[in-house]
């Protein structure tokens, strides 16, 4: 009776010991030129000062000044803080390291490098047990291609990925994305961008305007599939008198269901169902409209046999066919191609 007491004993022991370690994690070790331990409201602290070292498995910590929590197992860190695990480093003035979940929070501006990105903000958490960092206000991320800020970011360092959360901004040689909220793919360079989503092209002087964006940066495509509308602001150049130049804006606008971007070799804008295009003196109300940018050409067509025939207005006359080409020179209607079912209706002034 008395052995199977002490067994239970002894077993309770070992697993409130487990569940305590558990619970606690792996003690953090602080190590320094000083130390001074004192009990502040019943609790043991130890204020270590000068060269100050603290180690927990792989992460390693220097700074100026630790204030040591052993019974929380948590430090404050003051001065110079520079935390390393492997090939991460995250740096900043004053900050907190909490060794039971392995995390650490600043509120004094904080810097992260790990070799692929820099990221940094006003304020920020990591959490090395999941290779996760959660940054506000200020946020900036760039890496070797591309710059992106936000209110706030989520950056998975093992998938490279970032999730951003308010007035997202993401730029590179391509183009600019802002947007309400950005969930970016490092390695594949896909983003998706959702509400007042905003996408200015580097090339050429278009914009296009949408809810919902997919962008797909290594394969130079871009889909803008809920209410997009794309705008294009051209310069002409109109006339010369008395060495007095004279210039006119001319805007292209597109407004359809579904946009895409294809740029490659020559600029591409596709734009499918309930297509309404304005320009000058031309207007059109069709299902698919192909806008080749580089070859100055916009091709208008029915989507398949049972579709609605294109209809196009310019100046005076009203045109509707299976098929429109519209051939631009200067930034100006050159030509009118109408194939298969071709009526024009005029009107004389």
């Amino acid at each position: 009776m008395i052995k199977a007491i002490v067994i239970s004993f002894l077993v309770l022991v070992v697993s409130s010991s487990i569940f305590y370690a558990q619970d606690r994690g792996e003690p953090i070790m602080v190590i320094g030129d000083s130390l001074i331990g004192k009990v502040v409201e019943g609790e043991s602290i130890r204020e270590v000062i000068g060269n100050v070292t603290l180690t927990q498995g792989k992460v390693v910590v220097t700074c100026n000044k630790a204030i040591q929590f052993l019974s929380r197992n948590e430090a404050e860190l003051i001065g110079n803080v520079v935390l390393k695990q492997d090939s991460l480093t995250i740096k900043t003035e004053q900050g907190f390291y909490f060794g039971n979940s392995k995390t650490t929070k600043s509120v004094s501006g904080i810097v992260l490098d790990d070799q692929k990105v820099i990221l940094s903000a006003d304020s920020g958490e990591y959490f090395f047990n999941e290779d996760r960092a959660f940054f506000q206000s200020n946020v900036k991320l760039r890496d070797s291609s591309m710059t992106l800020t936000a209110d706030e970011l989520t950056y998975f360092q093992t998938d490279d990925r970032a999730i951003s959360v308010g007035n997202v901004t993401i730029s590179d040689d391509d183009n600019v994305i802002t947007a309400d909220t950005l969930d970016h793919f490092r390695n594949t360079k896909h983003s998706i961008a959702d509400g007042h989503v905003k996408i200015v092209s580097n090339d050429n002087n278009t914009i296009i305007f949408g809810d919902h964006l997919e962008d797909y940066s290594k394969k130079k495509y871009t889909l803008i599939n809920e209410n997009p509308v794309l705008l294009q602001i051209d310069t002409i150049y109109t006339a010369e008198d008395d060495s007095v130049e004279s210039f006119r804006i001319d805007s292209l606008i597109i407004k359809c269901e579904v946009m895409e971007g294809i740029r490659d070799t020559s600029t591409i804008f596709k734009a499918i169902d309930s297509v309404k295009i304005i320009r000058g003196a031309f207007a059109s109300v069709n299902d698919f409209t192909l806008y080749l940018r580089t070859d100055e050409k916009i091709i208008i067509e029915k989507m398949n046999e049972e579709g609605e025939v294109p209809i196009l207005w310019y100046e005076n006359s009203q045109l509707t066919g299976d098929s429109i080409t519209v051939y631009l020179e200067d930034n100006e209607i050159k030509s009118l191609d109408v194939n298969s079912n071709a009526f024009m209706l005029s009107q004389s002034k």
